[in-house]
């Protein structure tokens, strides 16, 4: 009986225990900082996360996996390779230590008199571009995190697993599919925050004058709640990323947002036959990466050029470009504004960013497939109360201030990261059979069995306090809306 009972428990925890999960944190082994966006990833596998603003992470184990290795890799930094059956069974809460790796100086004095070793480096990259970019279908999975804010709070969250159909960096941008598999948080706290989107929805669909549509957003007293939430809806669809009457995830994957992978399109702003006449490229440092040598390049506009950028937008970031067969491996871009728009956008968007945009690309099967995004902007919203001079108030200079000008501007943050990549036409035919929708923001039922399967980007300790706030102010509306 002892035997019987021994293999009953036995059975229970070996189907209740299909795979590990390791949740730790990743350091650098000189200063003892956190180091984010770090690739950890199942050697041999497409499946992998990266870590968060404070180094941290978590992965789930498939099974079969258990007696595999955990790859950690940043540009910067040694690569490490871990035995997953040293974590843990449940969850780890080992501290990983990636050392700094190595800068060729010497190279880089040499390379620093002039611009055009690093003109070479990028054009060799772009001409190397479907060679080391995928050419045929793939889908990847992923997690995404929406999020909306003043200057102090969260205003709206939504989390969400998703995939993504590509047929090919080659193939037309508009034929990107996404699909919302499950909505892991969807908190909105705009109702009240957001009402100038109701001047906007008058105009747009109602058909009123600038001005009528103006004056009605001074009194909302007897609008209906509905009329106001189709009002936040509309201006959503046009304004939650730059894509211009476009839905949400057609401007996240198909519109100039991803410099790198529409740089063969015209309106690409890194676009293939004036790339060297409206950028300037400097490299900055070698950097000695798995074995291999990558080029750090300085991004910025020409001399030429700066007069008109200077009146527009200032470009600059960074391309990272492995020199064994110049693939791009990172990639950092921000758009500054201008002294012609500093004044007027600046008070607008309470910020010079106009954008800012991080890709990182992950190697498999000899091609970079993109494996983590962020893309932050200031949002249009509460233009009255930028300009509103009648709520003014003086400092002690005699300046005018803006009451609650942390509550005016808003800026709107996308992070996904690529958790598992699909080439196998056979299993990408099968997601496809399935029903697809890229609705984003109708809350669904939360399933968690689902999400402890999946793989998801951690919220760094400030973003759960945001998040934390944003759902007790939600909570607190809720009891005060059933209290009256």
């Amino acid at each position: 009986m002892k035997n019987y009972l021994a293999l009953i428990f036995l059975l229970l925890y070996f189907f209740g225990h299909t795979q590990v999960v390791v949740n730790s944190k990743v350091i650098n082994s000189v200063d003892k900082n956190p180091i984010p966006s770090v690739n950890v990833y199942i050697k041999n596998t497409t499946i992998g996360v990266v870590t968060n603003l404070d180094g941290a992470f978590r992965i789930n184990i498939p099974k079969k996996y258990i007696n595999g290795f955990l790859i950690f890799s940043a540009l910067g930094y040694e690569t490490l390779e871990m035995n997953i059956s040293d974590f843990k069974k449940e969850i780890s809460n080992n501290i990983i230590r990636l050392k700094p790796s190595a800068i060729l100086l010497d190279e880089v004095t040499i390379s620093t008199k002039s611009n055009l070793k690093a003109n070479d480096i990028v054009k060799q990259a772009f001409d190397s571009y479907y060679k080391n970019f995928p050419t045929k279908p793939f889908i990847s999975k992923g997690f995404l995190r929406h999020t909306e804010k003043t200057k102090k709070e969260y205003k709206w969250l939504v989390e969400a697993a998703i995939e993504v159909y590509d047929l090919g960096f080659d193939s037309s941008s508009k034929k990107i599919k996404t699909n919302v598999l499950e909505i892991r948080k969807s908190i909105d706290n705009r109702y009240i925050d957001t009402l100038r989107a109701y001047n906007w929805y008058l105009e747009q669909v109602k058909g009123q004058s600038i001005r009528k549509s103006w004056n009605k957003t001074t009194n909302l007293n007897g609008v209906p709640k509905q009329e106001l939430q189709k009002a936040i809806n509309h201006y959503d669809a046009y304004f939650t990323l730059s894509g211009w009457k476009q839905s949400f995830f057609y401007s996240l994957f198909s519109t100039n947002i991803n410099k790198i992978r529409y740089y063969n399109q015209k309106k690409a702003a890194f676009n293939e036959k004036e790339l060297f006449k409206n950028f300037s490229f400097k490299l900055d440092t070698i950097m000695a990466h798995k074995n291999n040598e990558v080029y750090k390049i300085k991004i910025t506009a020409p001399k030429k050029a700066y007069k008109r950028y200077g009146k527009d937008f200032v470009p600059f970031g960074w391309i990272y470009i492995r020199k064994k067969d110049y693939a791009i491996l990172e990639f950092e871009y921000t758009t500054i504004m201008g002294k012609h728009y500093e004044d007027f956008l600046g008070k607008i968007f309470g910020s010079r960013i106009s954008s800012s945009l991080k890709l990182k690309f992950k190697e498999i099967g000899g091609k970079m497939y993109l494996n983590y995004m962020s893309y932050q902007t200031p949002k249009l919203n509460r233009l009255r109360d930028a300009f509103d001079v009648s709520n003014d108030e003086k400092n002690k200079n005699g300046d005018k201030v803006i009451k609650n000008k942390d509550e005016v501007h808003y800026f709107t943050k996308e992070e996904i990261i690529f958790t598992n990549i699909i080439t196998n036409e056979e299993e990408i035919q099968l997601h496809l059979q399935k029903p697809w929708s890229d609705d984003l923001f109708t809350p669904r039922p939360y399933h968690e069995q689902f999400w402890k399967n999946y793989n998801i980007l951690l919220e760094s300790k400030e973003q759960q306090k945001l998040m934390q706030d944003l759902e007790k102010r939600v909570k607190l509306k809720e009891q005060f809306k059933v209290s009256n």
